[in-house]
């Protein structure tokens, strides 16, 4: 087996980098060490179009002949494929605060994945820099039971120690009280925590969160995901904290804890598929919910929780599997593709919001480029770039960028034929396109950095945050995060929270008001993104009398 990859970053944010490993698809399981000692596992499952590319750059060609007789023997119309084993995936460790300081000074951090320790990238120092560390308690924690965690990049006890359990459980109490006030049903427990359950009578020794489920009463892919949306729209109206992580999964902040909270569902009367499983199970292997006890708490269990841990985990989930690794069937495979394309938005909502944006641009005939076009404009250097213009609306600054010799790709979910079609626009521009596609759509934006490749790429996006709802800003930024090159370059425009109180001109359509210091967050969680520069304030964005607070950002792909 060959292993290919590198440790990339050491940042007091956290350890990242990425590998192919030739194993038929899964994602390798990559070991994180700092002076040997092992600190935490993590797994090579994010997406790295950039290492891609740059690997598809260096393929070398292939030939297999075919004889005569062999190729007699061959059916017409037959498809030829080739394949080659391994993807390029990434993998990332975060630091919390709390952590970092713990971290050895000048401790050397390696990556290693079954065994084999993989190569430091030319530009990274694998050495932590943490003045006045000593590792000494850390390593006293480490030995007494603690965990980091791969997710949040705390360390602290499992669930099985110190009362964190008691903690997680309390709050699982209390989400299901509000789940059931809002639907007439039950949380259910589900992977580690009822692996947990029935096999070890208590937390499986390494976990740090509650999985639980609800199964949808729609049936059908498209109506669950609907139903899904809907509970989540209620619960953040009751002033409930979740954060959507696809559309079949929430994590539920309550008590201080996280409840991961998951959605199954059934196509038909005969299959029900949830994250990373499914297969022939019928609902009333699901419900009634049976009652169980779980650490002297009382939680509520599927009908046949033994049939679906083998639906979720296979045959030997009675066998603890320190190594294990998700197997999808090809039948989960494309359900869970089919899963991440569903819309983040209502579709309803959606629409109108389209309506209203398609209205606006009739009546908006200006092709002045705005004041922050120019500055970024300003800030390329006069060095030739890739520009994708995010929500580039009647098209102005998308021209305004192709007029200084930039290839720009203009993306927008309304066609707006003012501007772009150019009555007003006498020159047509061979260095400049239009694209009616919403960015937010799963695998639109992908695809544009995709096609992108030969300049040195810039993602500009004025006004478009904040017309979109904070589950589809958290998608566009986890794309560029995974999909950006190294050295792209980002430019986001947009109103703050500060700007909730001041008078609008336009009114009647979906606006957000984005906290700047959550925004620019969110944007480095990962350690991909590096903030350049940030600004708040008035006098940036003025429109006719409305002088909006808005806030300017620009990022680099590390």
């Amino acid at each position: 087996m060959t292993i290919k990859g590198y440790l990339e970053r050491v940042l007091p944010k956290g350890v990242g980098g990425w590998c192919v490993d030739e194993r038929d698809g899964a994602p390798a399981t990559v070991e994180i060490r700092v002076n040997a000692t092992v600190l935490a596992t993590v797994r090579a499952d994010i997406p790295r179009a950039d290492i891609e590319r740059a690997l598809n750059r260096h393929l070398t060609s292939f030939w297999l002949p075919f004889s005569s007789k062999l190729f007699k023997l061959l059916p017409r119309g037959g498809k030829a494929q080739a394949s080659v084993n391994g993807q390029a995936s990434g993998f990332w460790l975060p630091f919390s605060p709390q952590l970092f300081k713990l971290l050895p000074h000048g401790g050397e951090v390696q990556a290693s994945v079954n065994g084999q320790v993989l190569s430091v990238w030319d530009q990274c120092t694998p050495r932590i820099d943490n003045p006045g560390g000593t590792g000494e308690e850390l390593m006293e924690m480490l030995d007494n039971g603690y965990l980091v965690s791969a997710k949040s990049g705390h360390i602290d006890l499992p669930l099985s120690h110190g009362g964190r359990g008691e903690k997680a459980l309390t709050a699982l109490e209390e989400c299901d009280e509000i789940f059931f006030a809002i639907t007439s049903e039950h949380l259910f427990i589900c992977y580690g925590t009822l692996l947990g359950h029935v096999r070890e009578g208590g937390f499986i020794p390494h976990d740090d969160d509650v999985d639980v489920c609800f199964l949808a009463k729609a049936t059908g892919l498209e109506a669950a995901v609907a139903e899904f949306r809907q509970l989540v729209s209620t619960l953040r109206a009751q002033g409930e904290h979740v954060s959507v992580k696809s559309g079949a999964q929430f994590h539920w902040f309550r008590a201080g804890k996280s409840v991961d909270v998951f959605m199954a569902w059934m196509e038909d009367d005969h299959h029900l598929y949830m994250y990373n499983a499914g297969g022939r199970f019928s609902r009333d292997r699901i419900s009634p919910l049976r009652r169980g006890e779980l650490e002297g708490h009382s939680v509520f269990v599927p009908n046949d929780a033994e049939g679906l841990l083998e639906l979720i985990y296979g045959a030997g989930w009675r066998t603890p599997d320190p190594s294990f690794q998700w197997r999808l069937t090809p039948e989960v495979t494309a359900k869970m593709r089919e899963l991440r394309q569903q819309p983040l938005t209502d579709v309803a909502t959606h629409e109108g919001a389209r309506q209203y944006w398609k209205n606006f641009y009739r009546q908006q005939r200006t092709i002045i480029p705005t004041p922050f076009a120019a500055s970024v404009a300003n800030e390329l250097d006069g060095q030739t770039c890739g520009i994708i213009d995010v929500g580039c609306g009647n098209g102005r600054d998308s021209h305004f960028f192709a007029g200084l010799g930039h290839h720009v790709l203009g993306l927008d979910a309304v066609q707006s034929m003012t501007v772009k079609k150019s009555s007003f626009i006498k020159k047509r521009r061979r260095n400049l396109t239009f694209a009616e596609a919403d960015a937010a759509t799963p695998n639109t934006l992908r695809q544009m950095i995709d096609s992108m490749t030969d300049q040195p790429l810039v993602i500009y996006a004025r006004f478009f945050f904040h017309a979109i709802s904070e589950d589809e800003e958290t998608y566009i930024l986890d794309v560029l995060t995974k999909h950006l090159p190294v050295g792209a370059r980002c430019y986001f425009e947009f109103r703050t929270s500060r700007d909730a109180e001041t008078p609008k001109r336009f009114d009647g359509h979906y606006r957000r008001f984005i906290d700047l210091d959550r925004f620019v967050t969110k944007m480095e969680n990962g350690g991909e993104m590096q903030c350049v520069y940030r600004i708040e304030g008035q006098g940036m964005a003025k429109f006719g009398s409305e002088d909006p607070f808005v806030g300017r950002v620009h990022c680099i792909r590390q």
